[in-house]
């Protein structure tokens, strides 16, 4: 008797997990192939995705908020789609290296090769070098007057570490290599490359305290480029090492202990080579506040779209031993400079804007009407932030003052934090209309109640924002339903 075997389920984004659920969906859909019940179970990419995640579904049938991939977020979906593409090209290469079958995902699910961006194996994967690790250069290859016997034992030096990166595998056991087998990658992370000065310290160090072994080097096995044909050799890209490399040409040593590696995608690679240089060891050097915004800078643009939580967060784990005001500066330039560009299109489905970024938005959009008729003018403008009213109501207060007896237009942003994120029944037009109604209305009560007067729209009209004339927008923060807009008309009661 044949049991049907269990569903799959995906249970993360990880590399390893995308892996184990892919191989389960192979042995149900082999099920149900020997027992022509006529269930093909033949998804393409984002269908597989929705199977194995139950369409983002709790057992309910509710929005599960744990969900794996939120099929609402451009961004997540992406991502997933792109870590799918990277697993299956290393389910594909161990189907290949260990059991010889040839693109075993293209096999099995036909219908993600019409993906025209659809590739069996990694870029520059060589279906005919599985035994490139089993070839090891003899010790006394790489001993000189500094490297000596007990450094080419892999047994005295750290064991690798992924350094909370995702989507970085190792490939082979960690060995001697020489420096003249690799080439240099530009490494992102590291705004001014390899410095001289640094270089010729570490030299010094060297020769003074001798080499300490600590990490390995890593290199990506899978961008191999041969540049000697009569030799063979295979010239990986160097993740991390430059300045230790530049020191070994100084002091002649010939190769570092290096344990190869394969990444999801580009922005694991960078990511890995920026943390890699965090950690605190003896020969390395810091990532500084330039390295960190070039990594994040780098990974934002890799995945194309910029999302608030996101670029936090990898500040965060990049600038580890950065203040928090630096943090804070390198995302301040980060989203201005995608307000102003528009070339980082955000990856949530709110926009939430500061002052700051609010006046970036204007100055990459001067030809909208409101813009240019009533921020780059004579008028009298005011923003305020709803997610920190209360902050703002004395800057109301003086440029009402301001104003005098002329118009002053409100320009506002609303607290986004609770929208499509719980099961609030307030929604981003539920909150623009209350804002007069409610919001405003209770300001101007505790200011009437000050001065004596009554609670009447006849002792509300002296205040400039109820002007006849005023012109009140709400900054256009639902990248869903206001794509392209810059602001959308708030109304005031029946003021204006």
């Amino acid at each position: 008797m044949t049991f049907s075997p269990s569903c799959p389920t995906l249970r993360s984004l990880k590399h390893e997990d995308i892996i184990e659920c892919l191989l389960e969906s192979v042995e149900e859909k082999m099920y149900h192939i020997n027992e022509g019940d006529g269930c093909t179970l033949d998804f393409d990419q984002k269908g597989w995705l929705l199977d194995v995640t139950n369409d983002g579904l709790d057992e309910y049938g509710d929005i599960d908020p744990e969900a794996v991939v939120d099929f609402d977020n451009t961004s997540q979906v992406n991502f997933a789609l792109l870590n799918l593409s990277k697993a299956g090209k290393t389910l594909n290469v161990r189907k290949w290296e260990e059991e010889g079958i040839d693109d075993f995902i293209g096999t099995h699910f036909p219908k993600f090769k019409d993906n025209p961006s659809y590739q069996p194996y990694p870029k520059n994967y060589n279906m005919n070098l599985q035994t490139e690790f089993n070839t090891t250069p003899s010790i006394a290859d790489f001993l000189s007057d500094h490297w000596r016997p007990d450094h080419c034992d892999p047994a005295n030096w750290n064991q690798p570490d992924t350094h909370g990166v995702e989507g970085v595998y190792f490939e082979g056991p960690m060995a001697m290599k020489r420096w003249n087998e690799l080439k240099s990658w530009k490494n992102p992370g590291r705004k001014y490359g390899t410095v001289e000065a640094d270089a010729q310290e570490l030299a010094k160090r060297i020769i003074n305290e001798g080499i300490i072994p600590s990490d390995p080097i890593y290199f990506d096995v899978d961008t191999g480029e041969i540049l000697d044909e009569e030799l063979e050799e295979i010239l990986n890209d160097r993740i991390n090492g430059g300045h230790r490399q530049r020191a070994s040409d100084i002091l002649k040593i010939l190769g570092w202990m290096m344990q190869g590696c394969r990444f999801a995608n580009e922005a694991a690679k960078v990511e890995f080579a920026n943390r890699s240089n965090i950690k605190k060891r003896m020969y390395h050097k810091d990532p500084s506040p330039d390295d960190v915004e070039s990594t994040v800078r780098t990974i934002v643009n890799l995945l194309g779209e910029f999302g608030t939580e996101f670029v936090k967060d990898k500040i965060e784990f990049h600038g580890e031993g950065l203040t928090y005001h630096q943090r804070k500066a390198i995302f301040d330039r980060l989203k201005n400079e995608s307000i102003k560009s528009g070339k980082i299109k955000s990856g949530e489905r709110y926009e939430n804007y500061t002052d700051k970024n609010a006046s970036s938005l204007f100055e990459s959009n001067k030809e909208n009407e409101w813009v240019k008729n009533y921020y780059f003018s004579n008028e009298v403008t005011q923003f305020i932030n709803m997610d920190k009213f209360t902050h703002y109501q004395g800057a109301i207060v003086v440029s009402g003052a301001k104003a005098g007896d002329d118009p002053c237009h409100f320009y506002v942003n609303f607290d986004i934090k609770t929208l499509g994120k719980t099961r609030s029944r307030r929604t981003l037009h539920g909150k623009r209309d209350s804002f007069f109604s409610n919001d405003i209305k209770t300001y101007e009560d505790s200011i009437l109640k000050l001065h004596g007067e009554e609670l009447t729209d006849r002792n509300r009209r002296q205040f400039p924002w109820n002007h006849p004339d005023c012109e009140h927008v709400a900054l256009a923060q639902d990248n869903e339903n206001e794509d392209g807009l810059v602001v959308v008309p708030l109304k005031n009661r029946e003021f204006n």
